[in-house]
């Protein structure tokens, strides 16, 4: 069954023993993206696309990458890891160069029994770049990524010379509905993580003054912040990060 973000505020309310005046349904929704988010860096998804290249053109945005799957690259891109094009030409004139490839994309990728073009699906696409990687050496694949107060910026080493297309794969985040059964729980462990800290940090505002020694964090900081981690621990053993029982409390 597929998760639902109302079936994760009400576990987690249910686990934390949190009512909605001790935390409000967006801070919950805020800390189940970012358990997304950490999920999604210790279990991969590989994600797919094009980018139309522009003459003279250096730098672009994430948001200029066209996912094969039709996401919003803003959303579903986390980072570009292996970028394929030629300065001056289309891909598949760039790399018709050589034979051994050419015969590769001829004659297993682009014909019948792979049912179609590649660079229409995910799934052969995914096939297609796997048998591309054993090539990469043989590509102008050179490019850097970084952010700006703009966004975040993809820039080509070598800048092209008229209008062509790159193809790329990257990594992606998960969604609430691809989570496995198997899984929920583990991506629960980080949801709580983060709900556990986000109430700390309600409670770090509340301080105890002590006639000696000046300001003090409340014992009910310390509580949720060691729950924090905890919940941290556990998630971070999922995935061979430190030794430990699987247990939720």
């Amino acid at each position: 069954m597929a998760l639902a973000q109302q079936y994760i505020i009400d576990k987690v309310r249910a686990r934390l023993g949190l009512s909605v005046q001790d935390m409000a349904n967006s801070v919950i929704e805020s800390a189940i993206e970012d358990g997304l988010r950490s999920y999604s860096r210790q279990k991969a998804v590989d994600i797919f696309g094009t980018l139309p290249l522009q003459a003279d053109r250096q730098d672009y945005f994430i948001r200029d990458l066209v996912p094969f799957d039709g996401s919003d690259p803003e959303e579903s891109v986390s980072e570009v890891r292996l970028l394929l094009y030629s300065p001056g030409t289309l891909l598949y004139d760039a790399i018709s160069f050589d034979a051994e490839l050419q015969k590769v994309v001829d004659a297993d990728l682009l014909r019948s029994q792979f049912g179609g073009n590649v660079f229409d699906n995910p799934s052969l696409g995914r096939i297609y770049f796997t048998k591309l990687k054993e090539y990469r050496a043989r590509f102008d694949i050179n490019f850097e990524e970084f952010s700006t107060s703009q966004g975040k910026i993809i820039r080509l080493m070598r800048v092209p010379v008229s209008g062509s297309v790159a193809y790329w794969q990257g990594r992606g985040y998960w969604t609430i509905e691809e989570i496995t059964d198997l899984d929920q729980e583990v991506f629960l462990l980080a949801v709580l993580a983060e709900c556990a800290q986000a109430r700390a940090n309600q409670l770090a505002v509340m301080k105890s003054y002590s006639e000696n020694a000046g300001v003090s964090m409340s014992p009910a900081f310390d509580y949720w912040n060691a729950l924090a981690d905890k919940y941290r621990l556990q998630f971070g053993a999922q995935f061979g990060q430190s030794a430990g029982v699987f247990s939720i409390g």
